[in-house]
């Protein structure tokens, strides 16, 4: 497919993840080169250098490219990588890259983060070697950064100073100002931060809600290093939430390990934790996992614990003793709701499962390891992690087959909360947005952002009007991205009715053929 604006053709768009908005907008890297792919559990790429490029679709003027890697983007500057976008609901696009020309040493933390917005120049929203806001020193580092739905930004960077790590956000159109530095005080303790690369160098572990609040886990030390996390309002204003060596409410157990916080708009987080001392000990291998939410209003609260009865699977299994043995970390939607992969235990065996909190923490099983997949003729074996939208609609991507990838799909809830098959292997997708002149090919592998939480960095491929965007390779070679309507809460502004040889995905698609 010719690539809009330019005198190439797409040959990979979107195999490293689509970002989705709540206007059915997506953001992706595209190549006009072609990609080969090991089909094991990830794609692995092989391409030509230099020729990745940032697509997005903002501002509702259709698809148009931003940035290249190569000579010609703001300043005249020459990247040698681009890595994929974030979208915003207000028609802005973040991006980040490095630049060309420097050490292969550094190469990859000499970055820019920049804004782009239809019709404007490009923002340099921080820049390696630029002063970094509320210090004297310049940036050294700067990690890809979080977005919320209004396009505020929070990242992590690295200053040329000794107490060298920090986090800085632009909230409310505000200018770029510090969260957090090393060697600063530690709200809530004794003891300053420390060691803030060493946690927060996974994106999950800084997130931004859409109402502009920053959650991250942390360290401090005071009499020694412990984890934290924290929760800086709109304001600026930081606290601690919970950190190792704090009491648990309602565990008799206190707080081991902190995992990455999820925020919504409300302020509210959700987070896993480790435990000590283990809850129900069954061996040497326990993680003592419990799952929490945190409001204002309420503190914290217990969702879920290790050794807890399952509730509502009585009857599914036969049994009565159904426990939680561990759990991942959860999603957190912007109504409240939370979603969350766990294991049951029954006796010795074990089975994976997909669950939802409602705001009030009820909890409701969704998906498990044995169930019939919906739309297909086989089980579920295994699932990807789960997201969760502002109504409450679940989705997540799992395979049916073992040990093959070739058998994977998407699955999401209806607005009735009943679970519905988005795409899968083996599918035939239009990509010819004529519906006079199908062009049906067969999916062979698909890619699905999760994402965690929409308000943590909008690498998500689920929206909150029930949208799923995905990556598909075909088995002629050839690949799209698709925005699929199929669980969508139908919004006249917002979505396209569309006749049944479109089967049920928005005809915007994005393709690479030979």
């Amino acid at each position: 497919m010719p690539a809009p604006g330019t005198n190439e053709t797409f040959g990979d768009v979107g195999y490293s993840g689509v970002s989705l908005n709540n206007r059915g907008e997506t953001a992706f890297i595209a190549s006009p080169s072609f990609n080969n792919f090991e089909f094991l559990f990830e794609p692995r790429p092989t391409r030509a250098i230099n020729d990745e490029s940032v697509w997005t679709e903002a501002g509702g003027s259709g698809l148009r490219r931003i940035a290249h890697e190569g000579p010609g983007l703001p300043g005249d500057a020459t990247y040698a990588n681009v890595a994929r976008p974030l979208i915003s609901d207000q028609g802005e696009t973040i991006y980040h890259g490095s630049f060309s020309g420097q050490p292969a040493a550094t190469q990859r933390s000499a970055v820019n983060i920049l804004r782009n917005r239809l019709g404007h120049t490009d923002v340099v929203v921080a820049a390696h070697g630029s002063i970094a806001p509320s210090t004297s020193v310049t940036y050294f580092e700067i990690h890809r950064p979080s977005m919320n739905a209004n396009g505020d930004v929070a990242f992590f960077g690295g200053v040329n100073a000794s107490n060298f790590q920090g986090i800085w956000a632009e909230v409310g159109g505000e200018a770029l100002d510090l969260v957090a530095r090393r060697g600063d005080s530690a709200p809530g303790t004794t003891g300053t931060f420390r060691d803030l690369s060493e946690i927060l160098t996974f994106d999950s572990s800084l997130a931004i809600g859409s109402a502009g609040h920053v959650a991250f886990r942390g360290a401090f030390f005071s009499d020694r290093t412990k984890g934290a996390i924290w929760l800086a309002n709109p304001t600026g204003a930081l606290q601690i939430i919970v950190g190792e060596g704090d009491v648990a409410p309602g565990a008799n157990a206190t707080f081991h390990t902190v995992g990455p916080p999820r925020v919504n708009g409300r302020g509210e987080l959700a987070f896993s934790t480790g435990l000590s001392p283990t809850p129900n000990p069954r061996g040497s291998n326990d993680s003592g996992r419990a799952l929490w939410r945190y409001s204002t209003e309420t503190g914290l609260v217990l969702v879920a614990i290790q050794g807890q009865q399952a509730p509502g699977v009585d009857a599914v299994f036969a049994s009565n003793h159904i426990n939680f043995p561990t759990f991942r970390d959860p999603a957190l939607g912007e109504g409240g709701h939370a979603a969350f992969a766990a294991s049951l235990l029954q006796g010795n065996v074990m089975t994976e499962s997909i669950w939802l909190a409602d705001p009030s923490s009820e909890l409701k099983m969704v998906a498990r390891q044995g169930d019939p997949a919906p739309g297909t003729d086989d089980i579920f074996i295994d699932f990807g992690t789960s997201t969760v939208n502002a109504r409450g609609q679940l989705a997540f991507s799992a395979r049916t087959v073992e040990f093959s990838p070739l058998h994977h799909g998407i699955w999401a809830q209806d607005r009735n909360g009943v679970l519905r098959p988005i795409v899968k292997a083996g599918d035939s997708l239009n990509v010819n947005d004529n519906p006079a002149t199908p062009d049906l090919r067969e999916v062979q592998y698909l890619s699905f952002s999760e994402g965690g939480s929409f308000g943590s960095d909008r690498i998500t491929g689920f929206n909150d009007l029930g949208q799923v965007a995905f990556f598909a390779r075909f088995t002629d070679g050839t690949s799209g991205v698709f925005v699929s309507n199929a669980v969508a809460v139908p919004e006249p502004s917002s979505i396209v009715a569309l006749g049944p040889l479109a089967l049920m995905y928005r005809s915007r698609m994005r393709w690479a053929g030979h």
